[in-house]
């Protein structure tokens, strides 16, 4: 497997020179082998969110689409799998694709305990966007009662605050 030098993408990333991040990302995606499934995965994301800081959302979106392909060939975690279903998701969502979003969070939902307070999290927001308010305070609830600390389980509340109201929320 390549080992790439990330440090010039974080660089660029801090200075907020987008187009910059994208060359240098896709320069290096382009001298991945068959060998390089992990670090494909991996700068696929980091392109994705690099695009939709360009204001690139459909380029974005396939990004991330690729980079979920990119996880679920030959054999990568279902940790790798689940993390990139998760930002797919995100992505979606930030797109305004929120009915694609929540297909995307639920079907990957049972996939990886970790990380399943964050898709029922996306779900909420999901089903708000669609207008489907009491789903989408059910799905708030889900990822409150999800979230594996609490650290996270406050954070998932406070994000949350507007879906769940003044009820239930504590």
């Amino acid at each position: 497997m390549a080992k790439v030098d990330l440090q010039p993408y974080w660089e660029f990333f801090k200075a907020e020179r987008w187009s910059d991040a994208e060359r240098f990302l896709r320069a290096r995606i382009d001298t991945c082998g068959p060998s390089d499934g992990d670090l494909l995965v991996h700068l696929r994301q980091l392109l994705g969110s690099t695009l939709a800081k360009l204001n690139r959302s459909s380029e974005a979106t396939a990004s991330s689409r690729a980079a979920v392909e990119a996880a679920q060939g030959h054999g990568r975690p279902v940790s790798t799998i689940a993390v990139a279903r998760y930002i797919l998701a995100c992505q979606l969502l930030a797109a305004g694709e929120p009915d694609a979003a929540l297909r995307e969070a639920q079907s990957a939902l049972p996939s990886y305990k970790p990380i399943e307070f964050q898709f029922h999290t996306v779900s909420a927001e999901a089903l708000f966007q669609l207008g489907r308010h009491s789903e989408a305070r059910v799905a708030a609830l889900a990822a409150v009662g999800a979230a594996p600390g609490d650290v996270e389980r406050e954070h998932t509340r406070r994000h949350l605050a507007e879906i769940l109201g003044g009820e239930g929320a504590g």
